[in-house]
């Protein structure tokens, strides 16, 4: 396997400016309010934004990579129509033959030398107004089963609390919940890295449904599936963890088992604030950057609708093509979020099919 374009955020970056793809916000704009208020402007149209220009930070923020299936199905070599089969394509093509990261010495994420221990010094914009703080809701979290090893991706929403304490809201059901719990009852602490700024199979296999892949599986192959090549990994400096070789930030964190913290409120997907709870606590026990970072971040609409709803498609396309003859086609509408309501095309083959 070779790798293509879509294995690193710059590479994707400059393909998205090449073929016209890429809005280019050059006036300052201020990551409070201001930044989310300006991307929202672009919202679904078929262009990613950069931030050029961050109020108080010299490191651009990318947002938008998934608010347009135009500029998805552009960015993946493919038709606009066949995306949710080719997404569902390739993740049967890793369930039928697996092919699983590999740990390398060194990456880009190394380049950037020592890092301050300072979340501040990151340009993390805060979404909503009624929004607890900065939210980390683009990157990916690699973490590792306590008891058997095997790698799980997932994305979560973190809220910094200070330079080097986050809160995180675990999704019910999610594998790292029940990793939380194997830890609690080994009497460890649960250690994970977070990777901000991958490319879009990382964001494919964190995003799989659980039935697709199940928990003995190391869905991180899944990336490697979309990638092109088997996607690289580093260890951690600091902590036994794996951390994304070319992502554009890592950072090495702990949870404690019982150790909890106010998070929230949070502006999400359904266009309602979460509300505020005690949830785990993150220590952040090392930062890692790139020379030439881009922070990326995703808006709470359109872009979760599109990347969770092509998964979901796929599939529940997959799944309705093996029970019902005739399947040719699943939507996940965005009225539903991506996620609570389908539309689904079928080739009646009797009266009374459709039932």
């Amino acid at each position: 396997m070779t790798a293509n374009h879509l294995a690193d955020l710059r590479t994707i970056i400059e393909r998205l400016d090449s073929c016209g793809r890429l809005t280019r916000v050059t006036t300052e704009v201020d990551p409070k309010f201001d930044l989310a208020g300006i991307a929202a402007h672009f919202e679904s149209k078929p262009r990613a934004v950069l931030f050029e220009k961050v109020k108080g930070y010299d490191v651009p923020v990318f947002t938008g990579l998934y608010w347009s299936r135009e500029l998805l199905a552009q960015l993946m070599a493919q038709e606009e129509a066949t995306l949710p089969g080719f997404v569902s394509g390739c993740i049967q093509n890793w369930q039928k033959k697996p092919v699983p990261p590999v740990m390398v010495d060194h990456g880009p994420i190394l380049d950037g030398g020592p890092h301050p221990l300072d979340l501040s010094t990151l340009p993390i914009p805060i979404h909503a107004i009624k929004d607890g703080g900065p939210y980390f809701d683009a990157a990916v979290v690699i973490a590792r089963d306590p008891e058997t090893g095997v790698r799980n991706a997932s994305i979560q929403r973190f809220m910094v609390v200070d330079k080097d304490t986050l809160h995180i809201n675990i999704d019910a059901g999610r594998h790292l919940g029940l990793y939380l719990e194997k830890a609690k009852q080994r009497n460890e602490s649960l250690t994970f890295s977070l990777n901000c700024g991958v490319g879009p199979g990382l964001h494919f296999a964190a995003a799989t449904p659980a039935e697709a892949a199940p928990p003995d599986t190391d869905e991180l192959g899944i990336a490697s599936e979309f990638h092109g090549a088997p996607l690289e990994l580093v260890h951690g400096r600091t902590l036994p963890v794996h951390i994304v070789a070319n992502a554009m930030y890592a950072l090495e964190c702990e949870m404690i088992p019982g150790e909890l913290g106010n998070e929230g409120p949070f502006a999400e997907v359904t266009g309602y604030y979460a509300s505020r709870e005690p949830r785990p606590v993150v220590h952040v026990r090392a930062i890692h950057a790139r020379p030439d970072p881009v922070f990326q971040t995703i808006l709470s609409g359109s872009e979760v609708w599109n990347s969770v709803g092509l998964l979901g498609e796929a599939n529940v396309l997959a799944t309705l093509q093996r029970q019902v003859p005739g399947t040719r086609d699943v939507y996940f509408s965005h009225g539903g979020c991506g996620f609570y309501h389908a539309v689904v095309q079928i080739e009646q083959q009797r009266a009374g099919w459709s039932r």
